[in-house]
């Protein structure tokens, strides 16, 4: 009987450590996301735009899509950028590609064109949570990256 008190006390003294030590991450909205974000990027510069543009853009399947937001520079000499993606099931690392090329390609347009833009695009932050693909791109997109992530 003293044993078997011993291995409960045991197991449960486990699992209330376990309990407390594993800190579990909430699921992230793209709503959220986007509000956390724009805490830290200038979106005073920035429009919000609809699938076909994002498409359009990014080179993006709008099929691979499931939700999204999408805010873009108002004009093509500005970089800074929220990209959020809710890919449809399984695709999310064909969409996190297609952003990657997307910023790639843009990073080599850039270079020529507006090289203090382009510092921009190679600072830019390209990261995944649970079930959403995002890019930001700006002065603290890394902070925003964090928060989002926290």
């Amino acid at each position: 009987m003293n044993n078997l008190f011993k291995t409960l006390s045991l197991v449960i003294a486990m699992l209330l450590l376990g309990a407390c030590s594993n800190k579990v991450a909430k699921k992230i909205t793209i709503e959220d996301a986007n509000k956390i974000a724009s805490e830290f990027l200038d979106t005073s510069r920035m429009e919000d735009d609809d699938i076909d543009m994002l498409s359009d853009i990014t080179l993006i399947d709008k099929n691979l899509v499931e939700a999204y937001k999408y805010m873009r520079p108002i004009t093509n000499l500005e970089t800074q950028q929220i990209i959020i993606i809710k890919p449809v099931q399984d695709k999310m690392e064909e969409v996190k590609k297609a952003l990657k090329a997307h910023l790639d390609n843009s990073i080599e347009i850039y270079d020529s064109y507006l090289p203090e833009e382009a510092a921009k695009l190679k600072e830019a932050e390209l990261f995944t949570t649970d079930d959403l693909v995002i890019l930001l791109v700006g002065e603290d997109a890394k902070k925003a990256k964090e928060k989002i992530l926290e």
